[in-house]
């Protein structure tokens, strides 16, 4: 009885893991833990340094531009790491437009570089053409 009842709980535990994995975005594999790891480790790191008045002596702080500039050079390096490692599966175009959307956004907040939403509208263009019309239309 008492085994069943374990059985149970460790069943209960395992769906309501993968029912919080799918509401935050369902990471499949270690690789994409690590990286979703990282990322807030980083937006926790800017918000102390911001929030604790450690960055008010950085003439060009900006807490929202500091963390999108570094989370997108951060998903870059994780997409590059995926892409060269042969144990999983390489990464899907999105993601790499993502990582290029976080990095110009941080781009733009630190710069004042006034070609953002032009550029992602370019880059996000090219690519819906780049598949209408690539090797496998």
């Amino acid at each position: 009885m008492s085994e069943t009842i374990t059985n149970q709980k460790t069943q209960t535990a395992t769906k309501e893991k993968s029912d919080w994995r799918k509401m935050c975005g369902g990471y499949g594999d270690k690789l994409e833990a690590i990286w979703f790891g990282i990322i807030l480790l980083w937006g926790g790191a800017v918000a102390l340094l911001t929030a604790g008045g450690y960055a008010a002596t950085i003439s060009w702080w900006d807490g929202g531009a500091v963390f999108f500039t570094g989370a997108g050079v951060i998903t870059i390096l994780a997409l590059m790491n995926r892409n060269n490692n042969p144990a999983y599966a390489p990464p899907e175009k999105i993601s790499y437009i993502f990582a290029l959307f976080l990095l110009l956004l941080g781009v733009d907040g630190l710069t004042g570089w006034a070609l953002f939403w032009p550029v992602m509208l370019v880059i996000v263009g090219g690519s819906i053409l780049h598949d209408a019309f690539g090797k496998n239309s």
